[in-house]
């Protein structure tokens, strides 16, 4: 009844320490970050000698045989999608397309708007967070940015279970609405945008903005008129990352889908559950066609690699 040893309840043992170690690494990274921008100077750029022979040979063998394996992996997940049973029956169709479990037809499109959603405000406020942090510090900018990556330290399932008991009660009822859910991908994956973000800002010398200062300009307007553009690609990077982490993302959503709200990781986890491998094997590969077209877009527009983790 209690729930574990000393009548604690299971609910109890999943928040506290995960985010102790995540704090306790951020206090770490803000010292050693500190101390090497006390001690090194300087912009050191050392020769590196291209790798030639058996080195170079080696090298390109080990990234086709990864190339290899990663594209068997998602050729068989294609395969499995478009045979009648796999292993047994091989007979080619395409009925798995069909998607008529109730539910699976409406995710794909619900994932991609709440998905688009949370890439526009991820990416805008991640951008603003590094602003506020490198150029504005006001009081408490150290604390914006130790929430604003914390997130990456800590477990999808613990951020998950924080929205649930944050949301599901009045005065504030949001578990099971699309507004809890666009809010957990913001929040979730706005990280890696403010990380970007912070570094693309601090290319941007000062004196770009002390000139429009010194011609009376405000700080929204210098930010909006001045420094936002020199940020284009570090937004639409983070803004592609977040769509695309959104989409696949299963571990906070999980607590927060009601019926009716169906995404598409969680269908494909329902179809699987429910012994419907050949139609999760279709879903999944069109969830990977949908991010493919996201991310070659994004390459061919800002002409820059999209780094997904």
């Amino acid at each position: 009844m209690g729930g574990g040893p000393g009548g604690r309840s299971p609910g109890g043992v999943g928040g506290g320490p995960p985010l102790i170690p995540a704090l306790g690494s951020f206090v770490l990274d803000g010292y050693f970050r500190r101390k090497a921008a006390a001690t090194l100077t300087g912009q050191a750029r050392p020769f590196l000698q291209p790798t030639r022979g058996w080195g170079r040979v080696a090298a390109a063998a080990f990234a086709w045989a990864w190339a290899g394996f990663v594209l068997l992996i998602y050729g068989t997940l294609a395969a499995a999608s478009v045979v009648r049973v796999w292993g047994y029956d091989w007979t080619l169709t395409w009925q798995h397309y069909r998607f008529e479990a109730v539910g699976v037809r409406e995710a794909l499109p619900t994932g991609l708007k709440l998905s688009g959603l949370a890439a526009v405000a991820g990416a805008l406020l991640s951008v603003v967070v590094a602003y506020v942090v490198h150029r504005l510090r006001p009081v408490g900018s150290q604390l914006l940015y130790a929430l604003a990556v914390l997130p990456a330290a800590v477990p999808g399932t613990v951020v998950g279970l924080g929205y649930l008991f944050a949301f599901n009660r009045p005065p504030v009822v949001l578990v099971g609405t699309a507004t809890v859910i666009v809010l957990s991908y913001v929040f979730r994956f706005v990280t890696l945008g403010t990380l970007a973000a912070s570094a693309a800002l601090q290319q941007v010398d000062r004196s770009v903005e002390e000139a429009a200062h010194s011609l009376g300009a405000s700080a929204a307007r210098t930010f909006a008129q001045v420094v936002f553009p020199l940020l284009r690609v570090a937004l639409f990077s983070s803004g592609v990352y977040i769509f695309v982490r959104s989409m696949v993302t299963l571990s906070a959503v999980i607590f927060l889908i009601a019926p009716g709200l169906e995404l598409p990781a969680t269908a494909v986890l329902t179809l699987t559950t429910d012994g419907k491998l050949a139609a999760a094997a279709a879903l999944s590969t069109v969830l990977v066609g949908v991010i493919l077209f996201v991310v070659g877009t994004a390459r061919l527009l800002l002409r820059v690699p999209v780094v997904l983790r």
